[in-house]
């Protein structure tokens, strides 16, 4: 409810400022790579790999659809005869909003999101097999980010808040903190 009022709020005082004259494309596709650091402890650091199609509906409002791949190291186990390593899966599925702050070649912008995780934890050995450990689990979440684009390079920092799951009476936390670094395709000035 929370991202759907504030949604409002941002179009209703777009549109109150007038109706601004479209600078950019209105059709873009953000791809980014970045690190992913999870609120559980007991987990090391992973990548993430994400691709996010955006439509903006107002020249400063951009909305989209963020699909995510997280990999999370759970660390090696030396003892198993294969080595193996343990990779906490996460698989992200958000509708967003970017609210840009000024339309130039510097934009600074904040979003938020809201939408469906999955959870899966795998095993690869030292042959380079891959095992699923456990059947997926989806949970709802949401998802806060700021950062800038500068012509088609675009820098962030998102929290990605999810529900927690219990296991065996004990809570795990699902949420992670993000940093990524990509760039768009399409989006860029109008010819003049």
């Amino acid at each position: 409810p929370y991202f759907f009022a504030l949604f409002l709020v941002i179009t209703l005082n777009s549109l109150a400022q007038g109706d601004a004259e479209r600078l950019y494309k209105p059709f873009k596709v953000d791809i980014a790579i970045g690190y992913a650091m999870p609120a559980n402890t007991t987990l090391n650091g992973g990548f993430l790999f994400a691709v996010e199609p955006k439509y903006s509906v107002l020249p400063q409002l951009a909305v989209g659809i963020k699909f995510e791949g997280v990999g999370i190291s759970k660390g090696a186990d030396y003892n198993d005869v294969n080595n193996t390593v343990r990779i906490y899966g996460i698989g992200a599925y958000l509708a967003t909003a970017d609210y840009y702050f000024i339309n130039d070649d510097f934009r600074p912008f904040a979003g938020l999101g809201t939408g469906v995780f999955t959870f899966s934890n795998y095993r690869v050995n030292n042959d380079g097999a891959v095992f699923k450990d456990s059947k997926s689990e989806v949970k709802f979440g949401g998802m806060a980010r700021g950062g800038f684009e500068y012509k088609h390079f675009r820098l962030g920092l998102e929290y990605n808040i999810v529900a927690n799951t219990n296991i065996n009476g004990s809570s795990i936390q699902n949420s992670y903190f993000a940093i990524k670094a990509g760039f768009t395709i399409g989006g860029g000035l109008l010819p003049e």
